[in-house]
């Protein structure tokens, strides 16, 4: 690695500090490029750590704006949450603890992390870019093999001129090789090809000054200089204001394959990335569409592809639940989450959902491979949102099998709800025998500690109050519901006058008990004499007894 360092970027750092001249009618040995400054971090945070007994891990997904540190196990993770809460600022804000886990969320997806030691402290650095991620890793863009034929080098592997045997050594995987080749095809003229492999090899090593120099040698004219613009773009961020701006930079018109492919793709990544994530999926659905997933997301694209769809379908889910949240239930009080109904679709909502499931399912192997669980799962909500609950159902309840025990039982749940959402009963009972013949009848452990029990969750309580309410429709007859229906409904209908004439009984005694008390205080001199009228009440109220009493005996 360090031979391939000394190849590819030595030459880049001496390009680094002269002036530059024209690419055109000149030899790169005549003068170098001129020096390039350039500020990769907009802005920086740096969190200290708390001093611990073992290492603390980090991971971190750009794309989901998450970073997690996972503490040893003789530290405490509590103690690591109350340090980053305490020094965290605003480029990571929302910091939860997830089991054994500190989650950071950030309010941008262009950020890098790394854990610095410095002395006996150690650093938490957050630095939020101008432009794209640029580190190896699951954030780093995607890569493609520029076949030498297609890609207008000549030849084919294993190649004759440098610059299609540096290719064929990429392709290999052979980094050391393929400098070599690329510093001797400087010289011919293929060197705006060279220039953009050695900014790659430079970005590939850590040093994206160094690669930023290189694409700056190549130009802006050709099919080459076009790309080396956009691998700069991506380096300082000047084209990522907008999606005007991105749909020009990462313009495929004219490219040849693989370069077209390539720049739609990173054009995409250049979207999702700057939070626009529905402009990403219709640069890679509109590709899908017409050209078939294997155009695009393919070779080093496949798994941003997933990355992308995946957080698109999240972020839909995310932006009608509270929709959902506030929708009315259905008719049957024993109906769990899956049968909730929304409010109506609009025409725009509808077409990007219908677009994300698309292209979800046009991917080979949706079953299979990374991501796979979570992108099901993100895949049925927005089934169920266009009014198929029991596809949503199906999607989930075929990918069971590849679920991990821990989260089989969540996994179960949203199929059950589905089914139940579509009336769909018998499969809703199957995957709840199925759940309880894989989890047992205790249910798998949740939870810290293993403590706790999936059947009681509030999930699955109303999902079995669903099935047993069903199951009791079932063993009525129709007829047999009709006519006990309408008993009730007369009954009804007999107990509202019973509670009329216990009204009217209750008014009577109260006037004769007004009576008495009236007569009782002119006896004694307190109050008026009693009305000829008011006689007649005791006899009244005597008469109104039995039927009080009867009135109650029925209630």
């Amino acid at each position: 690695m360090w031979n391939v360092a000394i190849l590819s970027l030595i030459p880049g750092l001496v390009l680094a500090g002269h002036p530059v001249k024209s690419v055109r009618g000149a030899h790169l040995g005549d003068e170098p490029p001129a020096g390039l400054r350039m500020t990769l971090s907009a802005t920086t945070e740096r969190i200290p750590l708390p001093r611990a007994r073992g290492p603390i891990v980090l991971s971190f997904d750009a794309l989901s704006r998450r970073i997690r540190l996972v503490p040893s196990k003789k530290d405490s993770v509590a103690a690591l949450a109350a340090q980053v809460i305490k020094h965290a600022g605003v480029l990571c804000p929302q910091i939860a603890v997830k089991g054994a886990a500190v989650e950071m969320r950030c309010r941008s997806a262009r950020i890098e992390v790394q854990i610095t030691p410095q002395g006996k402290d150690t650093y938490l650095d957050i630095n939020e870019l101008r432009g794209l991620p640029w580190r190896a890793g699951p954030d780093a863009a995607p890569s493609f093999f520029y076949d030498p034929w297609r890609a207008g080098l000549g030849q084919s592997c294993p190649g004759k001129s440098p610059a299609v045997r540096a290719e064929c050594e990429l392709r290999d995987g052979d980094q050391l090789a393929a400098a070599i080749q690329l510093r001797a095809a400087l010289e011919t003229t293929a060197r705006q090809f060279a220039c953009v492999r050695l900014g790659d090899l430079a970005v590939a090593t850590g040093d994206p000054i160094t690669a930023a120099g290189w694409y700056r040698r190549a130009g802006a004219f050709g099919p080459f200089g076009r790309i080396a613009d956009m691998r700069l773009c991506e380096l300082d961020g000047r084209c990522l204001q907008s999606t005007e701006q991105v749909l020009h930079t990462f313009d495929a018109a004219g490219l040849p394959e693989p370069l077209r492919a390539e720049s739609l793709l990173r054009g995409a990544r250049a979207e999702a990335y700057a939070g626009r994530l529905p402009s990403a999926m219709h640069i890679i659905a509109k590709e899908v569409h017409a050209k078939g997933v294997s155009s695009v997301c393919r070779e080093g694209g496949e798994l941003l592809c997933r990355r992308i769809l995946l957080e698109a379908m999240r972020g839909a889910q995310a932006a009608f639940a509270p929709l959902l949240a506030g929708a009315k239930r259905d008719e049957n009080p024993a109906t769990p989450q899956g049968g909730t109904r929304g409010p109506p679709l609009e025409q725009d909502e509808r077409a990007y959902l219908e677009e994300l499931l698309e292209t979800y399912l046009a991917i080979p192997s949706w079953e299979k491979g990374p991501f796979a669980v979570e992108m099901v799962q993100s895949a049925a909500p927005l089934a169920a949102r266009l009014g198929a609950p029991a596809f949503a159902g199906n999607l989930l309840a075929s990918l069971a099998p590849e679920v991990p025990d821990a989260q089989l039982g969540e996994h179960l749940l949203l199929a059950a709800q589905a089914f139940i959402g579509g009336k769909d009963w018998a499969r809703a009972q199957l995957v709840a025998v199925y759940a309880q013949s894989r989890l047992g009848n205790k249910g798998a452990p949740t939870g810290k500690g293993g403590a706790g029990n999936v059947w009681q969750s509030p999930g699955w309580k109303a999902v079995f109050r669903a099935l047993a309410w069903h199951a009791q429709q079932d063993d009525v007859s129709s007829a047999d519901r009709a006519a006990i229906e309408a008993e009730l409904t007369a009954t009804r209908g007999e107990l509202a006058s019973a509670r009329e004439t216990l009204d009217k009984a209750k008014n009577v005694l109260k006037a004769a008990h007004d009576t008495r008390s009236s007569r009782a205080r002119t006896a004694t001199g307190q109050g008026d004499p009693v009305s000829t009228s008011a006689d007649k009440a005791p006899a009244q109220a005597k008469a109104a007894a039995p039927v009080a009493k009867n009135v109650e005996a029925q209630e």
